[in-house]
């Protein structure tokens, strides 16, 4: 995103502040644009209650995120943090470990003693789609390239016709993506190869994206019935909650999985009857059955469907398999 867009957001998101302030009769707060220690580190600093913020702009905002603001504010002291959008689930990390935020839908929290300002579950509004709208590479058709970019080794050299053969999008699309992602910098030229300028932010963004751009698009169905014991033999892989409870991370009742083709067999053998509310949840698989994963899904979708239940217990199931499995090792 550009500079001018930031601080305009900025100044939006301390307008709003001061607004809630002047109705609940409090001081305001005062925002300035400056770099703070003159290392360009934050995005300036918000002054409240005579207590100074660093301020920490994000134009996305994830449960990765979240925890390097928290891990940030232990060793360092707080910081304010803003982004367009936070969730409710992820708003709740951050009031939990006593994090000040702010965003354009007018969330907000900010505690100085015994003063607490706390507003939540404002809706996401239409104009953020549309202010930060992204490359190819982050609509539904790019994030299924991106999915097999990021969960096979070697796919960044592979031949754009085997890209798109593997994660089931046309060629044509796989040729817009990788110029997209080459001229955003994801991807460098190194010694005649292709690699990751920054693996773990594609990661993080991608996490993102997928709630939001390749979730809604999916075929979902909803049943009741005996969760099967030996899943994979009906070609499902597990995901989300369901993958992680060999870790003991966090209990559920539900059945996350995704499929390919017919599972009839696996419907009327354990008996399953479609429900809106049912605890099992079986989805299209969005990539090409020329991968086939055997019991559960790449740690990647594990990551992002925990994401997107907007639960803080999932979110912070996410964090620990970030860590444990995606997080690259120096």
């Amino acid at each position: 995103m550009n500079i001018e867009t930031k601080i305009n957001d900025l100044h939006e998101i301390a307008a709003r502040i001061n607004l809630m302030c002047e109705h609940l009769r409090l001081p305001k707060v005062e925002y300035r644009l400056v770099e703070i220690a003159g290392n360009g580190e934050f995005d300036g600093e918000m002054v409240w209650m005579g207590t100074r913020y660093p301020v920490l702009f994000k134009a996305n905002c994830s449960a990765l995120t979240i925890d390097q603001i928290v891990n940030r504010n232990k060793e360092r002291g707080r910081i304010f943090f803003c982004t367009p959008y936070i969730t409710p689930s992820l708003a709740e990390l951050m009031v939990r470990n006593d994090c000040p935020y702010a965003d354009l839908a007018g969330n907000l929290f900010i505690r100085n003693g015994d003063t607490v300002v706390l507003v939540r579950n404002q809706k996401k509004p239409q104009s953020i789609e549309r202010k930060y709208t992204r490359g190819r590479a982050w609509t539904p058709t790019g994030l299924k390239v991106l999915f097999l970019l990021l969960t096979e080794d070697g796919a960044l050299d592979w031949p754009y016709r085997k890209i798109a053969e593997y994660s089931g999008v046309s060629l044509g699309s796989v040729r817009y993506v990788m110029a997209d992602l080459k001229n955003s910098a994801f991807i460098v030229e190194v010694n005649g190869q292709n690699r990751w300028s920054n693996k773990s932010v594609a990661i993080a963004d991608w996490g993102i994206a997928y709630k939001d751009k390749l979730l809604p698009a999916m075929d979902r169905r909803f049943y009741d019935g005996n969760i099967p014991k030996e899943w994979w033999r009906f070609r499902l892989a597990v995901s989300g909650e369901t993958a992680i409870q060999e870790l003991a991370l966090l209990k559920s009742r539900r059945f996350l999985a995704y499929k390919h083709g017919n599972i009839n067999i696996c419907i009327a053998q354990n008996r399953w009857q479609e429900s809106d509310e049912g605890n099992i949840e079986i989805r299209q698989a969005f990539w090409s059955e020329c991968r086939m994963f055997a019991e559960r899904v790449p740690w990647l979708l594990v990551y992002a469907d925990l994401l997107a239940e907007d639960d803080p217990r999932c979110n912070e199931a996410a964090l620990e398999i970030y860590h444990r499995y995606l997080e690259e090792r120096s």
